[in-house]
């Protein structure tokens, strides 16, 4: 099963913790129409024990007027950008508080990089999203035939958790990382780049081999995990 309705149930309660006041905005996109999957939906009574009570902090009142999305001149701009910089690292303590309490309620319990069969593995595949289902599917088939294979699943995108990564792929001696978006003329996908960026200064980083697919929603099927790792076996001979 893949668990569809997690992330937008703590998202809202990461976004209603956040000390401050940050007006934050989060674009959550399921794209549905053509997948077929078993959903397994929480209890309602639990969601309402998880989410706090929600108030809309700028409700829109013609007596109480507010300005929303304000031009920020020169003199302003560098020091709001910065403080938008500090407040988001900021934010990793409590990410990772409120995905401790959602695993009590929810028994889902999720971390900033998740590791599967990764630990002594010569070759890792990285993904993010809902790659990840089907790119276990194929670590389990390569692996049941001796190939000593794994997959990290990157969770947290923002704060990075480059610490995180870098103790997930210490160990490993070639790196396939797949994105689902292209960078036009860069050196890679979004992804790729930035785990390029976390080991650069590692005294020992694995080969990387980046790839780009699903883009618009399209299917990779298992066998083309397997074709993608297959690519990390053979530079790792």
């Amino acid at each position: 099963t893949y668990p569809l309705f997690p992330h937008p149930v703590y998202l809202k309660f990461i976004l209603t913790s956040i000390p401050g006041n940050l007006n934050t905005l989060v674009n959550h996109i399921l794209k549905a129409t053509h997948m077929i999957e078993p959903v397994i939906l929480p209890d309602q009574k639990d969601v309402d024990r998880f989410l706090p009570p929600y108030k809309y902090p700028l409700p829109l009142n013609p007596e109480k007027p507010v300005a929303m999305g304000d031009f920020g001149p020169p003199i302003i701009y560098t020091e709001a950008k910065w403080a938008q910089e500090v407040h988001l690292r900021s934010v990793k303590p409590v990410i990772l508080e409120i995905w401790k309490e959602f695993g009590k309620i929810f028994q889902r319990h999720y971390l900033p990089v998740e590791k599967y069969h990764s630990d002594g593995a010569r070759v890792i595949l990285l993904t993010m999203g809902s790659f990840s289902e089907t790119a276990s599917v194929a670590i389990d088939k390569m692996r049941a035939e001796g190939q000593n294979v794994g997959l990290v699943k990157l969770r947290l995108w923002r704060p990075f958790p480059f610490e995180e990564i870098r103790q997930a792929l210490k160990d490993a001696e070639v790196l396939v990382v797949l994105d689902r978006a292209l960078s036009f003329g860069g050196p890679g996908g979004p992804v790729c780049s930035e785990i390029k960026a976390a080991l650069y200064n590692e005294p020992k980083k694995p080969k990387i081999v980046s790839f780009v697919g699903g883009l618009g929603g399209r299917d990779i099927k298992v066998s083309g995990f397997e074709d993608m790792i297959n690519k990390g076996v053979e530079i790792s001979r």
